[in-house]
């Protein structure tokens, strides 16, 4: 204790300058990878929230997480079992991954080993920005390189100092399309950390990026250390929840493997519908009863919306005058001259429908951005459907005009 109480001295001494020396922010690091791992087992709050610059599309997620320490798992993980909203949500018992579907009262689970590791399952998830990982990692919390050329300061809190690491990266900018465009994009990240009771808020953003920087902030609670008599076990009691009428399913390897069937199919019909335009007039889907139509349905602050849109403006103007109709569909940007501005800057031609509350988008259960649907205008059948971004769709939608062409 006296040691610890020396060395932040120490520490606190030294940050008093806003930009401290780099090996100051390893020594802070390593009295905090020292701290986290030193707890055996505990739980602590969590709470992970996106948002655009814009903020009209915020998402927040928060949960409850227990650890445990005391087996030896894969990729450095240790067990954890999740809670949302008080209700057991996941747990990884160091072998298997758990889903609680308490709806359908089902305890669904799969070897992690068959999808690479629990990092893996994690990562693909998202699970790694909820639940935090280097709180439960059982070796080293932090990757102490990625601090050598940090920027350090302390804060006042109720319990005392907390420390503000500042890290800057940058990388290369793919979503380059216009001159103006930064060739790199930078990220920042913060945290701030109070060594008394390893509280820690963590943010992200990305910046010189479009002019759309993006917002990844965890804000977690103090840990809070849990008796040896609260075992991984007491918490995730798969025999209580079966006396309780829930089954135990295992998954398949080629189960897991498989993708949930798209929300709109080839063969799908889409009913016609009618939105206002960014000069307030309204347009119905099939005001052309002849031809194909391409639906983008996009907003500003979405990377694969933007990296889209230089690809449908070229089928737009290759085939506008061929019989393809393209609309965009927005339902998150509220403003029309900040729509229209942002288009003219992207040099994007065609035309944009507000799908006001994302009615529309509820209708359709479009939940991937952007999504793409190529309609026949006359049958109202869905030819593509594809969710994200993919250079295949230039080629997929010319080919179908071209055989179009061909037949007329």
């Amino acid at each position: 204790m006296q040691k610890y109480l020396i060395f932040m001295f120490v520490i606190f001494s030294y940050l008093s300058l806003l930009q401290a020396q780099p090996s100051i922010a390893v020594h802070v690091m390593e009295t905090v990878n020292n701290k986290l791992t030193s707890i055996e087992q505990g739980y602590f709050d969590c709470t992970y929230q996106w948002k655009s610059s814009l903020k009209t599309d915020t998402s927040s997620k928060s949960a409850r997480v227990y650890f445990f320490k005391d087996k030896s798992n894969l990729d450095s993980i240790c067990r954890f079992v999740m809670l949302r909203d008080g209700r057991l949500d996941e747990a990884y018992d160091g072998t298997n991954f758990h889903y609680i579907d308490h709806e359908n009262r089902t305890i669904s689970y799969y070897p992690v080993s068959e999808k690479g590791g629990v990092v893996k399952v994690l990562r693909k998830n998202y699970h790694d920005m909820l639940i935090f990982r280097p709180y439960i990692m059982e070796k080293q919390a932090f990757r102490l390189s990625r601090f050598k050329n940090a920027f350090i300061d302390t804060f006042d809190i109720p319990t005392g100092k907390a420390v503000r690491i500042t890290v800057l990266d940058s990388f290369v900018n793919e979503l380059k399309s216009l001159p103006s465009d930064p060739s790199m994009a930078q990220v920042k990240e913060v945290y701030e950390i109070s060594l008394q009771d390893t509280m820690l808020f963590k943010k992200q953003e990305i910046i010189k990026f479009l002019a759309l920087p993006q917002y990844l902030e965890n804000n977690l609670s103090p840990i809070q250390a849990l008796p040896d008599s609260v075992t991984f076990e007491k918490i995730f009691n798969i025999p209580f929840l079966m006396s309780n009428e829930y089954s135990l399913k295992k998954i398949s390897k080629t189960g897991i493997q498989q993708e949930p069937p798209p929300l709109i199919k080839v063969g799908d019909t889409i009913p016609n519908f009618a939105l206002v335009d960014l000069e307030g007039q309204e347009t119905a889907l099939y005001a052309n009863t002849d031809g194909l139509i391409l639906l983008d349905f996009w907003y500003m602050s979405c990377a694969p919306c933007i990296m889209a849109m230089p690809v449908i403006e070229r089928l737009h103007q290759k085939y506008k005058d061929k019989g393809l109709s393209v609309l965009g569909i927005n339902g998150f940007d509220k403003n029309p001259a900040t729509i229209k501005s942002f288009m003219k800057e992207r040099a994007v031609a065609y035309q944009t429908l507000l799908d006001t509350n994302r009615k529309l988008a509820e209708q359709l259960q479009i939940r991937g951005y952007p999504t793409i649907l190529l309609i026949e205008a006359k049958s109202h059948k869905v030819l593509m459907a594809h969710s994200g971004f993919s250079l295949e769709i230039e080629s997929k939608v010319s080919e179908f005009m071209e055989e179009r062409l061909k037949g007329n």
